[in-house]
């Protein structure tokens, strides 16, 4: 029992010495640096993917940070190293080890392509929005945002701010006459930290949606 023990004990203490590629590559170039939900900094590994159709493009990214840092539904704010351009990410899946040794935890995200605001709002809140059937991945290019048609899902992070849309309310995009929806259904999505609503085209209403600030009348 003692030999035994001792090969338990010898095999822990190398469990223990695996370096995961994770720690390494955080404290290197390789590392993003951004805000969880505008207060938190944090590095993480980012990887953005995309892929391009006839008509749209999509895009999502996987993030590696470490144990417990990200939560379904956070936002991570960077900014993009190519463009210099300010990216939100909005966390959509639960973050979890690929591997039982791994130290780090791995999740997927959106690129969130547009904003909503309220006459309430102090801000716009980030969102991202497809017309593509639901359950897929993906980022409707904001340059064809406009002349999409049919249902939208949009997906936000529950919070104070986005229980505040109602069933059956307007919201506008771009501050665009084109670009005015109505909820047709509102609920959380199916993981926890997720809003999501569905939205049809409607019309706009001169004289009562107000374009330069992007809210629609309600």
């Amino acid at each position: 029992y003692y030999y035994i023990d001792e090969m338990s004990k010898e095999y822990e203490d190398n469990y223990n010495k695996i370096i995961d590629s994770f720690e390494v590559e955080i404290n290197t170039s390789r590392a993003t640096e951004g805000l969880i939900n505008g207060v938190k900094k944090a590095k993480v590994l980012l990887t953005l993917e995309n892929a391009k159709t006839s008509t749209e493009y999509k895009y999502y990214a996987q993030i590696d940070s470490a144990l417990g840092l990200l939560n379904t539904g956070d936002y991570f704010e960077y900014v993009d190293r190519d463009s210099g351009r300010k990216q939100m990410l909005l966390i959509t899946s639960v973050p979890e080890k690929k591997n039982n040794y791994d130290k780090h935890e791995t999740c997927y995200a959106m690129l969130c392509n547009q904003t909503l605001m309220r006459f309430d709002f102090d801000a716009p809140i980030h969102v991202w929005c497809d017309n593509s059937s639901y359950g897929t991945k993906g980022e409707i290019d904001v340059n064809n945002f406009s002349v999409l048609d049919g249902k939208l899902q949009i997906l936000t992070q529950k919070n104070h701010l986005s229980k505040r849309f109602q069933q059956n309310e307007r919201i506008m995009f771009d501050n665009d006459p084109n670009s005015i929806y109505e909820i047709v259904d509102l609920s959380s999505a199916t993981t926890p930290g997720l809003k999501r609503m569905v939205a049809n085209k409607t019309e706009y209403k001169p004289g009562y949606d107000d374009l330069e600030n992007n809210i629609a009348w309600n």
